[in-house]
């Protein structure tokens, strides 16, 4: 027997039924994985890593359906010890209720193991919120100076593009040149989350200039939108640009006005503006590509006092 080859209890056979774990069947990790979209995927592949580890084990090597109660409390009592944010210790948990839930759907566990196993603690405390909006000030100080050179008209681009559209970075990576009309703006996404594609807008005639002078510098050719250049600064077309590099540019362009910037910030800075402004939330779901309308009101990171505003708008008939 290899030592993929284990004996499990098979869903649906029966207590005592049991059914081979041949080397030749894809992990419960890869079947979960496979499941996922290219965003999520590096993420959840972290996480699974982060429980194995702890599990005394890696992400192939571990026997995730022979998990128990006991096993799981113990990992995760060291994975809370460890320093990391409430909601990445929340994600664990659901992570790890995943793979075993895979575990499950091969039959590879009872449905009582699994609930078993997956019946941790649940995390206490609520997060301070994460990241930050931009306030015009600091978005006219981003964008007033920039090198008119190709890597600088492509970095102005990426700044407009993200806070014209509040993309996500594996959505803005994605996107390809024949994804865009400069003449609405209109933008095809079509790595969305949760394989979801979904349009984008371009609205504003200044961000559109912005864009397409980059455009005019990449050139017609087919390929991602947002794509690297060589070490003279030209652009390669049929390259694809790293989420790293993509992070590392944004990052560069706050330092350089002192601020710690992210590109998910600017994402909370376009659905920070149209909540401000009044937008339904539901239309500003739509424009971030939520599922759940709770997770577009917690990006909203205004400077205003809403409560006060909101009590000015009471009046008494006195």
């Amino acid at each position: 027997m290899s030592s993929r080859e284990n004996i499990v209890p098979m869903r649906g056979r029966g207590r005592g039924a049991t059914i081979p774990l041949a080397a030749t069947d894809p992990s419960p990790v890869d079947t979960y994985l496979a499941r996922l979209s290219p965003v999520t995927r590096p993420t959840k592949r972290w996480e699974i890593s982060v429980i194995a580890k702890e599990l005394g084990g890696t992400p192939t090597s571990a026997a995730w359906h022979t998990l128990t109660y006991q096993r799981t409390v113990l990992a995760f009592s060291r994975i809370d010890a460890l320093p990391l944010s409430l909601t990445t210790k929340r994600h664990l948990r659901g992570t790890l209720r995943a793979v075993l839930r895979e575990c499950w759907r091969a039959g590879l566990m009872s449905a009582d193991a699994m609930m078993r196993a997956s019946d941790l603690p649940q995390v206490q405390g609520k997060p301070p919120p994460a990241g930050r909006a931009l306030t015009d000030d600091q978005v006219r100080q981003l964008l007033a100076r920039f090198p008119r050179t190709p890597s600088g008209y492509r970095d102005r681009a990426i700044l407009v593009l993200a806070l014209s559209t509040g993309l996500r970075r594996e959505e803005m990576l994605s996107l390809a040149v024949a994804d865009y009309d400069p003449a609405t703006g209109r933008l095809l996404v079509r790595a969305g989350k949760g394989h979801k594609p979904r349009y984008a807008t371009v609205a504003a005639l200044g961000s559109r200039q912005a864009i397409d002078a980059w455009l005019a510098i990449r050139g017609p050719q087919p390929g991602p939108m947002m794509c690297p250049v060589d070490r003279w600064d030209h652009p390669r077309p049929a390259k694809r640009m790293s989420g790293v590099r993509l992070a590392q540019i944004v990052r560069g362009w706050g330092q350089a006005i002192g601020l710690t910037l992210t590109t998910h910030d600017l994402r909370r800075t376009a659905v920070t503006w149209l909540l401000d402004a009044g937008i339904d939330p539901d239309s500003v779901r739509q424009f971030a590509g939520h599922a759940n309308i709770q997770t577009t009101i917690g990006y909203r990171r205004t400077q205003r006092d809403l409560a006060a505003e909101a009590a000015a708008h009471i009046t008494l008939p006195l």
